[in-house]
């Protein structure tokens, strides 16, 4: 058990270092591209250590070699599996690089995951590296996509988490069913979100929905402003705080409802 827990540590400190090292030799201003791309600020970006890879030899430091397999970023012909990506790292609850997904708008597979030894895509959450601040304030913003969450975390929260997928998962339902007020969940509106929807049981839940003409959070906080209309973050900061504030009655008053919606307008 020693020697398991040794080589996990090892691994956690080695990707680390990896990340680290790609990011500094990385283009900065790729990093603003995606941010005009997804309409996400910058610092957000910047923030959760996204870098961007033009060419797959950037993903090969010699001092990193004997590692490559196990940070899961070959594909099955041995080469580096990522190039003309941003590239987005997945950590655990201590801030240490447990796998890496390459993301693009310009191929058919949109989010490419690495395949880390120790990443388990069913069971670990993206955003991990933010849960104490969860615990803290007692509640858990939770987003299908990975950009819906850092969509989400340009409104000032930083206890939101993606749930990366359709499959159910009693260990992420573990791990957020110990927040003391519970789940705000804002699924997506297309059939995955359906199938995520069904998969989704915490002790006590808040559903917010976006409006009906944007498929997530991602595209609804990146949609102009109309004349007349409330603008979108203003909307849905709105929106989530009257969420916590009836997350927060209920946990007070005894009440566990579970799929309550709301409704954004």
């Amino acid at each position: 058990m020693t020697d398991g827990l040794n080589q996990l540590n090892t691994y956690l400190d080695k990707y680390t270092e990896y990340v680290k090292e790609l990011k500094a030799r990385s283009d900065p201003n790729k990093l603003r591209v995606l941010s005009e791309l997804r309409h996400i600020d910058i610092e957000v970006l910047n923030e959760a250590d996204i870098f961007f890879v033009n060419n797959e030899v950037e993903m090969l430091l010699p001092s990193y070699q004997d590692y490559y397999a196990d940070f899961g970023i070959l594909n099955s012909a041995n080469r580096p599996a990522f190039h003309h990506r941003w590239m987005i790292p997945i950590k655990n609850a201590e801030g240490k690089i447990l796998n890496l997904v390459g993301y693009t708008n310009e191929e058919q597979i949109r989010y490419l995951y690495g395949t880390g030894k120790y990443y388990n895509r069913t069971d670990d959450l993206y955003g991990m590296e933010n849960l104490k601040e969860a615990y803290r304030l007692g509640y858990a913003i939770i987003t299908e996509g990975i950009t819906d969450t850092l969509a989400v975390r340009q409104l000032g929260f930083k206890n939101v988490f993606a749930w990366c997928g359709t499959s159910r998962s009693k260990k992420k339902q573990r791990i957020l069913n110990r927040c003391r007020y519970g789940v705000i969940r804002i699924p997506d509106r297309d059939l995955a979100g359906k199938k995520t929807d069904a998969v989704q049981v915490f002790n006590q839940t808040l559903t917010l929905y976006t409006p009906l003409d944007f498929k997530d959070s991602a595209a609804f906080l990146a949609s102009d402003v109309v004349e007349g209309q409330v603008p979108p973050r203003e909307n849905m900061r709105a929106a989530l705080d009257y969420c916590i504030e009836k997350i927060k009655e209920r946990e007070h008053h005894g009440i566990i409802i579970q799929r309550d919606p709301v409704n954004m307008v």
